[in-house]
């Protein structure tokens, strides 16, 4: 049961940690369009 709680945990942690990456790398994304391609 712990081995299962843990690997819970773990997956939950690599979403997160997924997720956070994702949205970083969006932001930085949009940064750059904005930069090559201002709009007003």
């Amino acid at each position: 049961m712990k081995s299962r709680i843990a690997a819970l945990v773990a997956l939950t942690g690599l979403t997160v940690a997924a997720v956070k990456s994702w949205r970083g790398a969006e932001a930085k994304r949009d940064a750059w369009n904005s930069a090559v391609d201002p709009v007003d």
